[in-house]
């Protein structure tokens, strides 16, 4: 309740100045600008509300008297100069970690000819980190070099929406529906099922596993890595308030894939057992690091903030149908079902005229309309298939009538 009262107190005294100053209209758009940014701040990150009023009041008492335009407007310019120089310093801190020598990735000759060539432009560097900061763009390694380029400005918080999820497969809809459309149309990614889930559970879990620390500290842009040995997930998050958290979930990795299997290994790999001190292997003391490990663990744009985070989700499982069907009478009631499914959507179709017209279809049934056709396709059996005729070991057109006519 504090913040809000200060700067309802501010707006309170510095409205008529600025009023005065600048004129109804343009003065009017400026309290109302700094109003809102400076209120909605306070219910906002509350973590650095704190240094921005403490560098508010020494910047503009002490260090700038004669740019002091009062307090709303003070601490609305340095709101965003806090804001802008702080992801300045984490871009620089990335960039440093990332072209590290001992860390970046010799993958191929171009990143061996990059590291040397990329020392000469670092004032380039350093200036598209300041372009990068101020725009709140993202900074982007050419070809996983150590040469980095500044990419487009892109939104942070995104509309919300309900993300409820309706899959459309074989389960939830008529098989009329596929056989109209494209048969490989239902190759649809199942991703989908996945994240509405996850953020269903983190809906109902993250805001108070925040509060009570389990995530440690957190702060506003901060992203996070879920890890299991069945799925990676990436949690950004977009917003802190007052009791509520606004995140949203991507970069979704199934188990199987290099980056998930790389992701686990590197989270869950085990620095106690380095007893490395540059080329020697002196060990380490009782419940510390030794100092390689404690070198390279230092030296990481990322950190494990919990080893055991429970979230529930789901599971991928195989269910074969080898074991349900290795009974033929199981396998003979199964086909005689999906015969006749298809047969009733035949029927039932409007496209019946059309199809009984076609003379693409039409000559291709013209070998059945021979009394005496016989089909010996070897997939045909009479365990499973109950028109099948044993007198000419295959299937015939009498038989079908019999069975299904």
């Amino acid at each position: 309740m504090l913040y809000p009262l200060i700067f309802l107190a501010a707006l309170t005294e510095d409205s008529p100045r600025i009023v005065n100053k600048f004129g109804a209209l343009c003065g009017s758009l400026i309290v109302v600008m700094c109003g809102l940014r400076c209120i909605r701040g306070s219910y906002s990150n509350q973590n650095s509300q704190y240094l921005i009023l403490i560098f508010t009041v020494l910047l503009f008492r002490y260090d700038y008297k004669h740019f002091h335009e009062g307090f709303l407007i003070d601490y609305f310019l340095v709101s965003i100069l806090y804001h802008r120089a702080y992801e300045l310093m984490l871009k620089l801190q990335f960039v440093v970690t990332y072209i590290a020598p001992w860390q970046i990735t010799w993958g191929s000759a171009f990143h061996a000819f990059a590291q040397p060539f990329s020392v000469p432009h670092s004032a380039m560097l350093f200036l598209q980190a300041i372009i990068s900061a101020t725009l709140s763009t993202p900074l982007n390694p050419f070809l996983g070099s150590a040469i980095f380029l500044t990419s487009y400005v892109r939104p942070i918080k995104f509309w919300e929406r309900d993300y409820n999820t309706r899959r459309v497969d074989h389960s939830n809809t008529p098989l009329s529906s596929h056989l109209d459309r494209n048969l490989g149309a239902d190759d649809n990614n199942l991703n989908s099922i996945f994240y509405e889930h996850l953020t269903r559970s983190l809906q109902h879990s993250l805001c108070g596993d925040l509060i009570l620390g389990r995530w440690g500290p957190v702060n506003q842009g901060d992203c996070f890595v879920l890890a299991s040995d069945y799925l990676n997930c990436l949690v950004h998050i977009i917003e802190l308030g007052n009791g509520l958290v606004t995140f949203q979930m991507r970069g979704l990795e199934f188990r199987g894939t290099y980056c998930q299997q790389r992701e686990v290994e590197a989270i869950t790999e085990g620095v106690e057992e380095n007893d490395g001190f540059c080329c020697c292997e002196p060990g380490h003391l009782p419940n510390m690091l030794s100092a390689n490990a404690a070198f390279s663990q230092r030296w990481l744009a990322w950190e494990v903030t919990a080893a055991k985070y429970v979230l529930e989700g789901y599971s991928i499982s195989d269910n074969s149908a080898v074991s349900m069907l290795q009974v033929f009478d199981f396998r003979k009631v199964l086909i005689t079902y999906y015969v006749k499914s298809i047969i009733f959507y035949a029927i039932r179709s409007p496209k019946l005229e059309d199809w009984l017209t076609s003379q693409t279809i039409l000559k291709a049934l013209q070998p059945i309309q021979d009394r005496n056709f016989v089909d010996l396709d070897p997939v045909f059996n009479f365990n499973i298939d109950e028109d099948f005729d044993l007198c000419v070991c295959g299937m015939t057109r009498n038989m079908f009538f019999q069975v299904y006519g």
